[in-house]
């Protein structure tokens, strides 16, 4: 008797520390109430708001309410540039222009990541002979 005795407390404990509910008395524990309370709440607010957004729908004709459009004028992007300017190196680029071998016209960002980053082992160089030094 006293061994059933120490594993009923001991899952009794286990059932507290988990908020598991027992089986036996039908009842659920208090967190795992309010926890039921909170998404039946949360779930009538989210059907409350769908009911307004379908009014609101409905009385602009059955089309999403917008802002209105503001002006097309040139806006300047995050990058300091226009999109003039840019549609001008795009068609540059396409022209075919070849850049082999020449300096750059922008340095690229240094704040922002780069996508992508080569490396080569020259022969001869430190880079080669760290390698085979690590093979060793």
């Amino acid at each position: 008797d006293k061994i059933s005795i120490t594993i009923r407390i001991r899952l009794l404990a286990i059932q507290e520390k988990y908020h598991i509910a027992n089986p036996h008395s039908g009842l659920l524990s208090s967190k795992n109430r309010m926890e039921q309370t909170d998404k039946s709440s949360k779930q009538a607010k989210k059907e409350e708001a769908r009911r307004l957004k379908r009014k609101r729908i409905e009385e602009a004709g059955g089309v999403r309410p917008r802002a209105p459009k503001k002006d097309n004028e040139a806006k300047k992007s995050k990058g300091g540039q226009s999109n003039e300017k840019r549609r001008q190196k795009q068609n540059l680029q396409q022209e075919g222009r070849h850049r082999f071998g020449r300096v750059m016209e922008h340095v690229p960002c240094p704040n922002k990541a780069r996508k992508h980053t080569i490396s080569i082992a020259v022969p001869g160089s430190v880079v080669t002979n760290r390698q085979t030094h690590e093979l060793r």
